[in-house]
Parts: structure tokens; sequence; C-alpha cells
């Protein structure tokens, strides 16, 4: 069963979102938390309901369209992030449990705002379940269509990354990560992924979907994926319950930052400056999540803390 875990999610160095830009016109996502608040937490009890009985997880849910953690478009607060933290836009990101794939669009467009080449990038979601995949891919397609602001390259696709679906388990080989669709570009075939590849990862509702028993893999799995250096890992810690919340009830399973950080220490990957809350957050969600950004240390010189 804990294989079948999936998500829940011209020159650009001057960018910032602004009402009417992209930020604004490709995030418009629904009131839903999918934390378990209101009809949200009827929704949950159903799906954790139909994960007792259904023989193939995930994938059933999303044929059924019971998906209460999709917010029905990418968080507004990724597109700040981006624009404020400026990660490296010629890179591969990955994705893991992209879900319906609004995020992936978001990345997608952020790299294509390079000034250089970004024939060679890649943003790779990826997911257990076909349908989800399916669906990603009409909403990535959809949305690499949308005009960006008058004051950017109005020509979405005169610079843009290959955006590859992909369907497989996050913890096997990436050899084993099967094309499922290609929206743009070309792909990079097997062979052109390999372990600490990529420069971004981001996670946002993946890991408050495994069991707590497999965080200490998850962290494992990032350090093996992420550049040393240069790589940075960007986690929307969700959701942040009160204490007295049931920690082993879930998905989403109640997540705060020191279960980030036992998972992730030991492998070297370091915190960047200080947890913090979004103004960007969707409504629902504001208060109940932070943005934290990790860095992946050369071990040679900085080696990881013993396993607490």
């Amino acid at each position: 069963m804990l294989r079948n875990i999936q998500t829940f999610s011209t020159s650009t160095s001057s960018v910032t979102p602004k009402p009417g830009s992209l930020g604004d016109k490709m995030n418009k996502p629904s009131t839903s938390d999918g934390s378990g608040n209101g009809k949200t937490k009827e929704k949950v009890e159903k799906m954790r309901q139909k994960l007792q009985i259904m023989t193939t997880g995930w994938d059933d849910l999303w044929m059924e369209g019971i998906t209460p953690w999709d917010l029905g478009g990418s968080t507004p607060l990724l597109w700040h992030e981006l624009c404020e933290q400026k990660p490296p836009r010629t890179s591969k990101i990955l994705v893991p449990g992209c879900g319906a794939g609004y995020d992936l669009a978001t990345l997608a467009r952020y790299s294509s705002l390079s000034s250089c080449d970004t024939s060679g990038s890649v943003v790779i979601g990826l997911d257990l379940s076909p349908t989800s995949l399916q669906i990603a891919a009409k909403h990535v397609t959809s949305l690499l269509r949308i005009n960006i602001s008058d004051k950017m390259d109005p020509s979405p696709q005169k610079n843009q990354p290959s955006v590859e679906l992909r369907q497989g388990d996050f913890f096997s080989s990436v050899l084993k990560w099967e094309l499922n669709n290609l929206v743009n570009g070309t792909s990079s075939g097997k062979k052109g992924i390999s372990p600490s590849d990529f420069d971004l990862i981001l996670d946002y509702t993946f890991f408050c979907a495994l069991p707590p028993t497999q965080r200490a893999e998850w962290g494992k799995r990032m350090s093996e994926l992420l550049q040393p250096e240069t790589g940075r890992l960007l986690t929307i810690v969700f959701p942040i319950l009160p204490e007295e919340a049931e920690r082993n009830k879930g998905p989403p399973y109640p997540v705060t930052i020191k279960d980030y950080q036992l998972a992730l220490e030991p492998h070297g990957i370091k915190v960047i400056g200080t947890p913090r809350a979004s103004p960007h957050s969707v409504p629902s969600r504001q208060g109940k999540e932070l943005v934290c950004w990790w860095k992946k240390c050369d071990e040679s010189t900085n080696p990881p803390p013993s396993r607490l």
C-alpha cells in the first residue's frame, strides 16, 4: 500500500508578480483546502474510506473525482516564490505527485522567461495515477497557451522547456519512470535523467500523503535526486494543524517543520533561512502552511548529522 501513495499537488531579473500578470492569469484555485474543514472534511473522510477498500488506490479516486486536495489551479504563492527567490531557470525540475499538473505549467512558464536558451530544460511531473496524468496533460497544454504580461515576451512557445508527464514510483529508479505524455518539446528519455540530477524539486501535498513511517525514506530519496550545492528543494509545509490533532490519521497527515528536518537533515539537506507564511496562500490554507527552501550540502565539506 505504501507504494500506492501519491499527492493530495525577455530578461527576468526584475520580474515581479502583479495584478493581471501571469501569476493571476494562471492561478485561479478553488477555496478547497484539503485539510479537512467544512465540506472538505466530508470529502477527506470519503477519500480515506475509499482508500481502505479500493484495489487500485489513488487512480480510482481520480476516476471518481474524489480529490479534496486539488485546489483547481496552481497555488499563487508558487509563482511569487519563484519570482522572489529566483532559482535557476535553465534546469531540470521535478514535481513528485504532480496530480492535475497546474504547478507544472507555472514552473514551465517561469523557466521560459530565461534570457538564455532553455531547450535543454525540462519540467517532469511524476505520478502513479495514469488518470491524473491524462488530466494534467490537458491542463498544462491549456495553461501554457496563456499569454503573459505585456512587459514580458508574449510568445509562450518561443523559449519553453519540455514538460514531461511520467508514470512511476518516486522511490523507484528513475529508469522506471515511464513517459506517459510529452506536452512540449523533446523527451529527455530514460538516459536523460539520473540521480542527483534535479536543480529544483517542488513538494506540495506529497510529503503529507505519505505515512509517517515512510518519511525517512522520502528524505533519503530527495538527497539522491537533488543536485549538490546548487540544487534547491521547495517544500510548502501543509497541513500544519493544532497540536491536539491526531498525528497518525491521514492522508493528509498533519506535519511540522521538525518532521521535514528529521527526514532531510540526516542526508545533508539543510533549511535555507527561516520557514515563513506566505501572504499568497489561498485563503482556506492561510495559517496552515509554511514556505521552506532547502539546499543539499556538499558532504565532503559539511557532513550530515547522525540519524536522529
